[in-house]
């Protein structure tokens, strides 16, 4: 899972601190992204031209008096962003996928769909998260490693069919001779 925020805070004091600023964030949330081991946090100014990039450290984190939730940054490192900010939403959470350019394409890689308790919730919350990050990279490929217990919703592949996005899934085989891990841009 991936942090995105949008903020008129000033990123080096952001980085400085190696904290967000405060926000609004459930318990349930907070879990769920410490509980996903491999979360990073992207906070972007408000401009978006610049996004302070780390890791989500949960240790760092903690919860102002009034309940909102300072964000923990571990590994932060302020790097330039030609992202426009694509959602309603100042916070917004996403997938973590790899990403892989191919014949000129970028290409969204899903080893594993990061799903810890399958419910109907679950998968809907991860499956919309996955959206959020295809529009955000300008993913126009999505290949998925097949054989697991998770269907991919429908309506995930509806959103792909209209918004141009070819969707594939492989074998292992296939899919690890195809898009190994070496060839990942980020």
């Amino acid at each position: 899972m991936i942090i995105n925020i949008r903020t008129k805070d000033n990123l080096n004091d952001l980085l400085a601190a190696g904290q967000s600023g405060n926000w609004v964030v459930s318990a349930e949330k907070q879990f769920e992204a410490a509980a996903s081991g491999a979360t990073q946090v992207k906070v972007y100014n408000w401009e978006g031209t610049m996004v302070l990039t780390g890791d989500y450290d949960p240790v760092r984190s903690v919860r102002t008096a009034n309940g909102r939730l300072i964000i923990g940054i571990a590994n932060g490192k302020i790097v330039a962003s030609a992202a426009e900010w694509p959602w309603q939403s100042s916070r917004v959470y996403t997938q973590a996928i790899d990403i892989q350019n191919h014949g000129g394409h970028r290409v969204g890689i899903v080893r594993e769909i990061g799903v810890l308790t399958p419910s109907a919730k679950n998968i809907k919350d991860y499956f919309d998260g996955l959206t959020r990050e295809l529009i955000k990279e300008g993913i126009q490929k999505i290949v998925f490693k097949g054989g697991g217990t998770i269907p991919i919703p429908d309506s995930f592949r509806e959103f792909c069919l209209q918004n141009g996005i070819e969707l594939e899934v492989l074998d292992d085989d296939e899919f690890d001779r195809k898009y190994p891990f070496d060839m990942n841009a980020k």
